[in-house]
């Protein structure tokens, strides 16, 4: 069984546990009566499937967001990295595009990718490295903008080398 399977399935499994223990806590009345903070729901929430996949990204709530790059746009990435270079990436992570203060960032993009020049960004990458720059022309940013333009067309036209590598 795939490590990310067995992740998938334990992940669920104390998801299940959360919500039978959340569940159990909010038949429990406060007895001052004081107004609470609404308990976080499951994946999915409101009748809409983790990650809001049907959502354009720009509609999407920063849950959605996150339940999406977790659950569909984060392991295809990895996938395709890990074919383009297994060594370099089969550990990819969050941090390897949104940088170790991720978190303090809210995930904002660029990061830490290796800056290149708002004027002539391929040519400079080309330059740089022809081998990565053509991965990152013909299957990185098509995945991208798969992925990311989903009942958002105009998403496609807004991704470029800058939406990962800041500019110099």
């Amino acid at each position: 069984m795939k490590e990310s399977a067995i992740r998938g399935r334990a992940a669920a499994a104390v998801t299940l546990v959360l919500v039978t223990a959340v569940g159990a806590v909010a038949c429990a009345r406060p007895v001052d009566h004081v107004a609470t903070a609404p308990l976080p729901g499951p994946l999915g929430t409101a009748g809409v499937a983790p990650g809001a996949p049907r959502v354009a990204w720009s509609q999407k709530t920063f849950e959605q967001r996150m339940e999406f790059m977790g659950l569909t746009f984060h392991p295809r990435m990895k996938e395709l990295f890990s074919e383009y270079d297994a060594t370099a990436y089969g550990k990819l992570r969050c941090q390897t595009c949104h940088g170790e203060d991720m978190e303090a960032r809210r995930f904002s993009m660029p990061a830490t990718l290796r800056a290149l020049p708002a004027d002539a960004p391929v040519d400079a990458a080309r330059a740089r490295d022809p081998k990565a720059t053509s991965f990152m022309e013909a299957k990185v940013l098509p995945l991208t903008a798969e992925l990311l333009s989903h009942d958002d067309p105009g998403t496609a036209s807004r991704l470029g080398c800058g939406s990962c590598h800041p500019a110099q």
